[in-house]
Order: C-alpha cells, then structure tokens, then sequence
C-alpha cells in the first residue's frame, strides 16, 4: 500500500482535504512512488491501485511515442534515461494545479497520469512535458517562458490535432476575436502572467 503525503489544508468553501491522498514531489520518492518500470530511455515509478499501474502498457508506450516524435521533431537524441513519476492522484498542496513538473537538476519528471481525457489528451500531455526534459537535457536551460513553453507546445500539437481537437490556430483566433488572447509580450517580460499551457 503506498503512503501518500495528504494535504494539511483546509479549502475555502470546500472540504479538509487532510484524508485525501495526494503525490509528492520533493521527498520519499521510494515509498510514494515504489513500482517501476524500466524502459530503454526512462524508468517509470508509479503507485500500487492508480491509472499507471492498471494501464501500464499504454503508459509506457505514450512515452516511447513522446519520446520518438520529439527526437525527430526537435532533431535530438535523449541523452541519459530520465526517472519519470508517474502521480495517479493531484501532486500535494500547494501544487495541486500542475499536471507536470520537470527537475532537470535531479534528472526527475513528475507528471499526472491519471487516466483522465483521452489517449490524445494523455499524449499531448506526456509529451508537453517530455520535451521540457529533453530540451534542457539537450539545448540547455531556457532564456525564456515563451520559448520553453512555446516549443513545448508546439511538439505536442500533432496529438491533439492528429486526434481531433480543433487546430491551434482555430483556439487562438476564437480567443483573440473573444478579447482572451494573452500579450505575449506581458509574458515574456513577467512569466507569472503566462498561467500554464492550456
């Protein structure tokens, strides 16, 4: 049984989450994460009765698929085999919104697999967050937000659309023509106002 690190919070206008089992990201990896699969260019670690352990398979070939379309994309080869944690629930408080986090100084990818969207959601995501490891691995840290995000972005765009969702420059022209498009030049001189992929 794994042992999961639970938020210690209470939300506003919502339950205590104090019983709810969140994954960790910055300690005791072995115990929350203590399954594993290793694979040629990644070790997957992941939790006993989560989305990853039942769809193990699918799992590890969503990342042998990131990890092909992104050495060709972007023209690399992966360096050294990266440890990939696999979270099956929210990552703890005060992380709860992110879906993935890359810590290149640990060679470590926390990203949330928890069987939620379709395959094509799930290869978008994978490979978003792919990229951000094999990036830096390779290229170096990034100068920018826009640039990291942006190439994130795009190598992961050929899931979405090869999967039916609507093609980025369609979601960007009905976010302008709504008065929703971002500066980009706000986030490029304040990272905090970039707010995530989506």
């Amino acid at each position: 049984t794994p042992t999961f690190t639970p938020a210690q919070q209470v939300m506003a206008n919502g339950p205590a989450l104090a019983d709810w089992p969140r994954s960790i990201l910055d300690s005791d990896y072995d115990t929350n994460y203590p399954l594993i699969y290793p694979d040629t260019r990644f070790t997957l670690h992941y939790q006993p009765g989560t989305w990853p352990e039942r769809n193990l398979a699918e799992a590890a070939a969503l990342f042998n698929e990131g990890f092909d379309h992104i050495e060709e994309t972007m023209g690399v080869e992966a360096a050294e085999p990266l440890d990939i944690y696999l979270a099956g629930t929210l990552f703890e408080y005060p992380n709860a919104h992110l879906r993935g986090l890359n810590r290149p100084t640990l060679r470590k990818l926390f990203i949330l697999l928890d069987g939620s969207g379709d395959r094509a959601d799930r290869l978008y995501l994978v490979t978003h967050e792919l990229t951000h490891a094999v990036a830096r691995a390779t290229w170096g840290a990034p100068s920018s937000t826009m640039l990291s995000e942006g190439l994130a972005t795009y190598t992961g765009r050929q899931a979405l659309e090869d999967g039916g969702y609507l093609p980025y420059q369609q979601v960007c022209l009905a976010a302008y023509a709504a008065g929703e498009m971002r500066s980009m030049a706000a986030v490029e001189r304040d990272w905090q106002q970039f707010e995530g992929h989506i």
